[in-house]
């Protein structure tokens, strides 16, 4: 879905860090919004459900069942959209799996829930896991805090990730062992070896309005030693992006909350 709407361009290499630039294409579909607003609802819903109540209800029935699955008028911050683009970005460029969507477990609109933004894996031939990415998602559809962005993502992965065991496994380990999966085994097998391997990689994806980016927006980067070592910042600069957010969340009749965070 996400290579309908933006592509891979630069890998380019710092001392600090790794950057990863995505660019938007230059002829978009008319359908991106839809795909886009299909991609968020599956975050907030399971997608089999999806599939089968669309066989029911049809799409324009969608946005009805899923304002009836929260006690109020679902409202969520544009940073929430940073969740679903990084995931996509995970998942379709990276080559990694996203075991949970951390949205689904979100009941009130300020929620914060369990630590990382988006935990990612890839599991090798004996079912143990043999990549483990920790991905911490920004959006900003304005000037507003951008100069010490990227510094500020990588501080907060690091508070996540510095720790015996990070939040995020253990809150996915537990909802997979709830849904019976073989992933909550692996997870666990991995909180109990993750002091003697070395599987983890670290990773900032920026969603950016392109008119309100500056490329000295990374240079806070350089400034001092990173808590983490070589982390890579994935940076997705489109246009018009507050606009796009606000289209695809009132496809589903979600309201925006006033700020990117």
């Amino acid at each position: 879905m996400l290579s309908e709407w933006v592509t891979p361009n630069n890998v380019l290499e710092h001392t600090s860090y790794s950057l990863h630039q995505y660019t938007e294409h230059a002829v978009i579909p008319d359908t991106i919004d839809s795909l886009l607003a299909h991609t968020l609802a599956s975050h907030l819903i399971d997608p089999e459900f999806l599939t089968h109540a669309q066989q029911h209800l049809g799409w324009l029935s969608l946005d009805k069942l899923i304002q009836g699955h929260y006690p109020t008028r679902l409202t969520l911050q544009r940073g929430s959209f940073g969740e679903v683009i990084s995931t996509s970005i995970i998942e379709e460029f990276l080559g990694h799996v996203v075991p949970i969507r951390k949205l689904r477990f979100r009941i009130l609109p300020n929620d914060s829930l369990h630590g990382t933004d988006v935990l990612a894996i890839q599991l090798n031939p004996q079912g143990r896991l043999a990549s483990v990415l920790y991905v911490e998602s920004k959006v900003r559809t304005t000037r507003s805090d951008q100069a010490d962005l990227a510094r500020a993502a990588v501080e907060q992965l690091a508070r996540d990730c510095n720790t015996e065991q990070p939040a995020i496994i253990v809150f996915a380990a537990k909802v997979l062992f709830d849904k019976g999966s073989l992933l909550a085994d692996a997870l666990l097998w991995y909180l109990a070896d993750r002091s003697s391997i070395n599987i983890d990689s670290h990773h900032v994806v920026i969603v950016a309005d392109i008119d309100h980016w500056r490329e000295t927006d990374l240079e806070c980067l350089e400034d001092d030693p990173l808590p983490l070592q070589h982390p890579t910042i994935h940076l997705v600069q489109v246009k018009s992006l507050g606009n796009r957010i606000d289209r695809v969340f009132a496809l589903l009749q979600i309201e925006a909350s006033s700020n990117d965070d």
